[in-house]
């Protein structure tokens, strides 16, 4: 993954365990009011039921995070088996390249061969 993706991915589980605090938290507070609290006053039950809800939203929080951190492993895994492959076959790919080039153009033996046949002087001056 690349950085923004990666800090997009981090942001939206932040965010949605955030929404889930608030959530839960709304409802503790609910619960509270039908129960008789008096504002302000929280029982022992309610101040036990605060500490489980964190526990379990960051438990999801820290799962979340951590399926992020293992696809962005497995994308980087990815990634360098493809780039692995790549420099396998360029030694390949540039060889090819060199033979087409070389194709192209005609060897010096060929063109001695061509020179004697039209019996073109090889050098000035020799007949």
């Amino acid at each position: 993954m690349s950085p923004p993706d990666l800090a997009v991915e981090h942001s939206q589980a932040l965010n949605s365990a955030a929404a889930a605090n608030e959530q839960v938290q709304q409802q503790i507070d609910e619960k509270a009011a039908v129960n008789g609290a008096v504002p302000g006053v929280e029982s022992g039950v309610i101040q036990a039921d605060r500490p489980n809800a964190f526990t379990q939203i960051d438990k999801q929080l820290s799962s979340n995070q951590q399926q992020i951190t293992q696809q962005n492993y497995a994308q980087g895994r990815q990634n360098y088996e493809n780039a692995d492959k790549g420099l396998i076959t360029a030694p390949g790919e540039l060889e090819a390249a060199t033979h087409q080039g070389a194709s192209a153009v005609p060897p010096t033996k060929t063109l001695w061969i061509k020179r004697m046949k039209t019996k073109l002087p090889i050098a000035s001056g020799l007949d």
